[in-house]
């Protein structure tokens, strides 16, 4: 969003995050009142539930955090709200053509489309994907029936899927626009592709606060045009960029709350005016 993001969120932008916040919690209780007995559907809305009461809480976390000048942590929180947004976009584009044959075949198996639906494999990996991260843990810690538990699930050959971020943002910069049949006109397949393009390098720059890597020394030390240290140390945040990440954030949520809008076919939340209208009203 083009606008003034070097500037300190205002407090009407925070009521809005709090407003935004509200609604977005308004589509879990309309996920759970849907009951189509789908089970792509149900799964679909399973993941939906679970990615989204994650985001919610990251997203609150991210708000109070720029309330108190804690950007670098918000920022690393925002590598979590970037994956949530794009798994869930990700397992709802992907499943849309076996979904539509699903509809399409009454009398075939569902088992069929079922199975070329990633969401569906993933989720029916979690207790293997689950106990092969519980494994890692020395056998001790767990009281004996557990322990036995894990272990079978360690001798079980078969591992479970990593889905990581980075192909799944690949594949929808290269499927979705086509799938979903996004026109071309007025940019909206470019603004769909850079959309996917600055979620990569935003994930990117998180990453370099979250594993401490060298990449993110600039945040902390000054340094000259000749890359060399002036001798500063930023214990706080050397500016004050809380609208930017703020926004970030709340665009998360909007896109978050479009793609519950492709599960059951419409969502509910703030329109993103509102936030544009807001972006604009401060330059400094």
């Amino acid at each position: 969003m083009d606008g003034y993001p070097n500037s300190p969120a205002t407090p009407e932008m925070y009521d809005f995050a709090d407003e935004l916040a509200g609604d977005f919690a308004k589509n879990f209780e309309l996920l759970r009142e849907d009951t189509t007995g789908d089970v792509a559907d149900e799964i679909l809305h399973a993941w939906a539930l679970y990615l989204g009461v994650l985001a919610l809480d990251v997203f609150k976390s991210i708000v109070e955090l720029l309330k108190i000048n804690k950007e670098r942590a918000a920022r690393m929180l925002m590598r979590s709200l970037i994956e949530y947004d794009i798994r869930l976009r990700y397992y709802t584009v992907q499943a849309m053509r076996a979904r539509k044959g699903m509809a399409s075949n009454p009398n075939m198996d569902p088992r069929i489309f079922l199975d070329q639906m990633n969401a569906v494999t993933d989720w029916e990996q979690a207790k293997l994907s689950l106990g092969k991260r519980l494994g890692a843990y020395s056998r001790d810690v767990w009281p004996d029936d557990v322990a036995q538990e894990i272990q079978r699930i360690l001798d079980d050959p078969e591992k479970p899927i990593e889905r990581g971020f980075r192909p799944m943002a690949y594949w929808l910069l290269k499927n979705e626009a086509r799938i979903r049949r996004v026109p071309a006109v007025l940019s909206k397949r470019e603004l769909l592709r850079k959309h996917y393009v600055n979620s990569t390098a935003e994930w990117l720059i998180a990453c370099l606060f979250m594993h401490g890597e060298s990449g993110g020394n600039s945040d902390v030390f000054e340094f000259g045009a000749d890359f060399k240290a002036t001798g500063t140390l930023w214990i706080e945040p050397p500016g004050c960029g809380s609208k930017t990440w703020l926004f970030e954030a709340i665009g998360r949520l909007h896109s978050m709350i479009e793609t519950v809008g492709m599960i059951r076919s419409w969502s509910y939340g703030l329109t993103y005016h509102k936030a544009k209208e807001l972006w604009f009203s401060t330059k400094h």
